[in-house]
């Protein structure tokens, strides 16, 4: 699962992502000028029923899920018309999961909703002369192709003539709904515009905690694969330096149930309809991300790729359920542990266990 921080310069998106990233780094505060440096961490994702796993099970690892975060540099609309640094941004952006576009909202100075629809339009603007430049190449060769293989570029015209559609009425894809094999066509040209977003709004002490408040915001969260929230930058950074005991008492003096971080990981997590399964064993515990609605055989595939050719069956029993009766001994005992085949399709919390041919 990768996840890049997109944002206009003095943003504070560096802020923002050494606090997602849960420690403070001098250098990502820095960029050489001229130079495109975007910085990486991986950062775990909290599970609080991983943590009790942990306790119940004792085994010698824990491995949670884990989300890849990248800083990419601040770029302005200037930037898109140079094809290196598009080439260079495309290597990053072009291959992630999700964006989180980062928004500066203080107070006396909130330009949020004017930094919202630049960096849109600026997304949407890239995807458009990527369809216009296919669609001229298909044109140009369109006589010389016959056969099998016009009728799969005549679908791809198709389905790019429509995406040209979406976008020339300054709509982002993302928003819009295609079907399994159009994502699947889609997926090779890697739209900046069609990756599900979180837009974040970096701010102060004035707007920490505070719910999404005006139409144009209440509008972002209402559109398909789009997410928006507040987080205080600074205020998590500090936070993360912070001891156990210290931390309780933050939160408190700001009615916060959690840090931001937890909530920014929970909305990537829905923008990407993921769920997590577990696996439990005497030498690890471990977290599995896969997408809702995989059948079982593909999540032994996460696992392994012989657990996926070899599939036998799944052992499972909800988490859920762990809870309620303390151990697998009585979950068994009480008919709760079931044998499920192939096209089970895994839940959220489910504590599988995979049967295969070696």
């Amino acid at each position: 699962m990768e996840v890049a921080l997109i944002g206009f310069p003095q943003s504070g998106k560096s802020t923002v992502f050494q606090a997602l990233a849960g420690k403070a780094d001098p250098s990502a505060l820095f960029k050489s000028k001229g130079k495109f440096t975007p910085h990486t961490q991986i950062v775990k994702v909290p599970d609080k029923r991983l943590e009790h796993l942990a306790k119940l099970y004792k085994p010698e690892k824990v491995i949670p899920a884990t989300v890849t975060l990248t800083d990419i540099p601040g770029f302005q609309k200037k930037d898109l018309k140079n094809e290196k640094i598009v080439s260079e941004i495309e290597n990053y952006i072009g291959t992630v999961d999700a964006l989180i576009h980062v928004v500066k909202r203080f107070r006396g100075e909130d330009l949020s909703e004017t930094a919202v629809r630049e960096m849109e339009l600026d997304l949407i603007m890239r995807d458009f002369i990527k369809v216009e430049n296919r669609l001229k190449r298909i044109a140009e060769t369109w006589n010389k192709i016959s056969g099998e293989k016009r009728r799969q570029i005549e679908l791809e015209k198709s389905l790019l003539e429509k995406c040209l559609e979406i976008l020339n009425k300054e709509q982002p894809l993302r928003a819009h709904s295609f079907s399994r094999e159009e994502n699947k066509m889609l997926s090779g040209f890697q739209f900046w515009s069609l990756k599900p977003m979180l837009i974040l709004f970096n701010c102060d002490e004035g707007h920490y905690n505070k719910p999404v408040e005006n139409d144009f915001l209440r509008h972002l969260n209402s559109l398909p694969r789009t997410r928006c929230m507040h987080l205080a930058g600074q205020l998590e950074m500090e936070l993360n330096e912070l001891p156990r005991e210290e931390k309780e008492e933050f939160l408190t003096a700001y009615n916060l149930k959690e840090p931001g971080r937890r909530k920014v990981l929970r909305n990537i997590y829905d923008l990407l309809e993921l769920c997590s399964f577990f696996t439990t064993r005497e030498q690890e515990v471990r977290a599995w991300p896969i997408p809702k609605s995989t059948p079982a055989r593909e999540a032994a595939g996460k696992i392994h790729s012989d657990m996926e050719e070899g599939f036998i069956r799944a052992e499972v029993f909800p988490y859920h359920d762990l809870i309620k009766y303390g151990n697998e001994q009585e979950i068994k005992k009480q008919g709760k542990s079931r044998t499920e085949g192939k096209e089970y399709l895994v839940q959220d919390g489910d504590i599988i266990s995979f049967l295969f041919h070696k």
